[in-house]
């Protein structure tokens, strides 16, 4: 009778579950409880349910106690401060006497435009740090009325420029004049373009 109370104790103890609140601080709940299911690292031997509190900012995780450490310690891997990307957009031409400037600090990974409606170019940017802290910038230009029609891939230094011309955008530009019932956008023949990359 004495070893069967005490099995009962026993096998009440195996079975108790632990349950814990898991503050998210970097990004949405649902998305880190997402990416943690996709890594597929639960371990069968240690089952831990989990529900995200977007509200709240929290997972909420109930199961085995080792488990649940092992969430934790996910958490703290995937839950960090995207490194943030300053960026300096120039929009020229001479023979128009126009300039555009904008500027803006990205999210490392983050896509970010801007749109000069005077010359009729948009600028799509999509920052990616490197482990050596250069930074590759894909760029792609267009239209405000179209599609990116150039694209391209730069690797460059926090603090270093780039200048470029885009004569083919203004050839897209007229096409695209000639299409839009809006405000018609002329040829701009000697159209540039300047990247910088602000510190980080």
């Amino acid at each position: 009778m004495i070893l069967g109370c005490l099995f009962i104790i026993h096998a009440v103890g195996v079975f108790q579950a632990d349950s814990a609140e898991i503050p998210i601080h970097h990004m949405r709940a649902s998305k880190a409880l997402a990416f943690m299911q996709k890594l597929e690292t639960a371990d069968p031997n240690k089952p831990v349910s989990m529900v995200a509190d977007d509200a709240k900012g929290l997972i909420i995780a109930k199961g085995n106690p080792d488990g649940i450490k092992d969430i934790r310690s996910v958490v703290n891997l995937i839950d960090v401060a995207r490194r943030k990307v300053p960026i300096q957009v120039t929009i020229s031409s001479e023979i128009e006497k126009i300039s555009y400037d904008a500027s803006a600090t990205v999210l490392n990974t983050q896509a970010w435009s801007t749109s000069d409606s005077d010359t009729g170019v948009t600028a799509y940017i999509q920052p990616r740090i490197n482990d050596d802290s250069t930074v590759t910038l894909y760029l792609a230009l267009g239209t405000v009325i179209g599609k990116p029609e150039l694209r391209m891939v730069y690797r460059m230094k926090p603090g270093e420029s780039k200048t470029f011309s885009v004569d083919r955008i203004g050839i897209d530009l007229r096409k695209d004049a000639e299409k839009s019932s809006s405000e018609k956008h002329g040829l701009v023949p000697d159209l540039k373009v300047k990247i910088t990359l602000g510190k980080m």
